[in-house]
């Protein structure tokens, strides 16, 4: 319809974002970081939705609030 959308997600009682999306027709558990420019799954998360990677893809690094990580960059 070319019109803009809005949602709005209340807080937790933690102040997290979190959000069930359906992806791939499976519906998983997400918490929305209002400030990140990626999407991250879980490992399982992602093999549920059909995802498969292996060790050797864990190749670009990620910085979180916890340090650098590794992660596999599909699409």
């Amino acid at each position: 319809s070319g019109q803009a959308r809005t949602m709005t997600i209340a807080a937790d009682l933690r102040g997290h974002f979190i959000v069930h999306p359906t992806l791939d027709g499976r519906r998983i558990r997400m918490l929305v970081d209002t400030g990140a420019s990626l999407i991250a799954l879980s490992h399982e998360d992602a093999q549920l939705v059909g995802v498969r990677v292996s060790e050797r893809d864990f190749t670009r690094p990620i910085g979180t609030a916890n340090g650098t990580v590794h992660a596999a960059v599909v699409r």
